[in-house]
C-alpha cells in the first residue's frame, strides 16, 4: 500500500497536480501504522508550504499520540 501511494503522489507531482491537505493526515496514520515515522516527517516538510498551519498542528498531535500508543 506504501509504494502505491508513494507512486501515485510521484505522478501527481509530475503532473503538477498538489495533494490535498486532508489526505495528509491519511497518509501520515498509514506512515506510522507500518513504522515509516521517517517518511512522516519528509511527508510533512514536503507539504509544509500547501497544508494550513492548523492542519499541521492536527497531525503532529495526532501523531504525538499514535506513536506513544505504539510504545
Amino acid at each position: 500500500m506504501v509504494q502505491e501511494v508513494e507512486d501515485l503522489i510521484g505522478e501527481m507531482e509530475k503532473a503538477f497536480v498538489s495533494v490535498d491537505g486532508h489526505c495528509v493526515l491519511g497518509i501520515v496514520e498509514m506512515y506510522v501504522g507500518e513504522g515509516y515515522i521517517d517518511k512522516v516527517f519528509d511527508l510533512l516538510k514536503k507539504f509544509l508550504l500547501t497544508i494550513s498551519v492548523r492542519l499541521v498542528k492536527f497531525v503532529v498531535k495526532k501523531l504525538v499520540r499514535m506513536v506513544s500508543f505504539q510504545l
